[in-house]
């Protein structure tokens, strides 16, 4: 593996060539505002095996919620050799997790050399969506619900309202999208949000959230924020994949951003909960 120096530095030069990618018209990305928005639930996803750099939101103390193509990579038969040996690695379209790290948003401040060594480990994917050679289907599947390998407090680290799949998806809808993009993310870390863009909804053939957020390279998994009635935002979809000359994607002659849906992950989340509760308490030691 290279040195995680080398894999900033080489992250930073080839993300920044890919900066511009899904900015829509003048770039109206701006320093997120820490006051406004929950950027305490969310946090950076980097590959230490290729420096690739992504944004998951948290929704549970120990569980991350982020793009399918962010967590997982084709398995290799390195996969399936001890001690990581997987009885279904050599199976066609076998998926293997990433080599990730996770790095909330409150340890962004620090030197960029210690953001490795404050940052999560990933124990492992407890579900994801399934792959498909359509693109909007892919889409619609891009997500991954990640597990940490030790919670989080979720004092200083609250779990992202998850919105229930029959919210209004009334085109004009104002969003916001507060993610970590590939050239600011090594020069202060602070994270990016638009907060002047509308959500539009796909219904059919395959349903995914139409958007014109601007982002760039890392800001796969961003959240799509819609107000709740108190006030407060809740997450409504990811940001999955902006314009791409090899599809027509366009309203009215502007480009527009695709983003998976909540109900694409919905049904998991909630089964997941379920479980959980249904769980009995761990024994405790009295004499600790």
């Amino acid at each position: 593996m290279m040195p995680l120096a080398t894999v900033a530095a080489l992250s930073a030069a080839l993300l920044a060539l890919m900066a511009q990618a899904s900015v829509i018209g003048d770039d109206g990305r701006q320093t997120a505002d820490r006051e406004a928005l929950p950027l305490a639930s969310i946090g950076s996803l980097l590959d230490l095996d290729s420096g690739a750099l992504c944004t998951a939101s948290i929704v549970a103390d120990d569980l991350l919620l982020t793009p399918a193509h962010c967590a997982l990579r084709a398995a290799t038969d390195a996969d399936c050799a001890w001690p990581r040996t997987r009885s279904d690695c050599r199976e066609p379209g076998a998926l293997s997790l990433r080599d990730l790290r996770f790095v909330p948003a409150d340890d962004h401040q620090i030197a960029p050399a210690d953001k490795f060594a404050h940052s999560r480990r990933i124990d492992r994917v407890v579900a994801h969506g399934a792959a498909s050679a359509d693109y909007r289907q892919q889409r619609h599947n891009d997500w991954a619900l990640l597990q940490l390998a030790e919670p989080l407090a979720v004092q200083r680290h609250p779990p992202l309202r998850v919105a229930v799949p029959d919210y209004a998806t009334i085109g004009g809808t104002a969003l916001a999208m507060p993610g970590y993009s590939a050239d600011r993310y090594y020069r202060d870390g602070n994270p990016v949000a638009d907060v002047a863009c509308t959500l539009g909804f796909v219904a059919a053939p395959v349903s995914l959230i139409e958007h014109d957020c601007d982002s760039t390279a890392g800001a796969s998994g961003s959240p799509i924020l819609i107000r709740d009635g108190d006030g407060g935002w809740s997450l409504i979809g990811l940001h999955s994949d902006g314009p791409d000359p090899r599809y027509a994607r366009s309203r009215n002659g502007e480009h527009r951003n695709y983003g998976t849906p909540s109900s694409a992950f919905w049904p998991a989340l909630m089964q997941l909960q379920r479980q959980r509760s249904l769980q009995p308490p761990q024994a405790t030691d009295s004499r600790r």
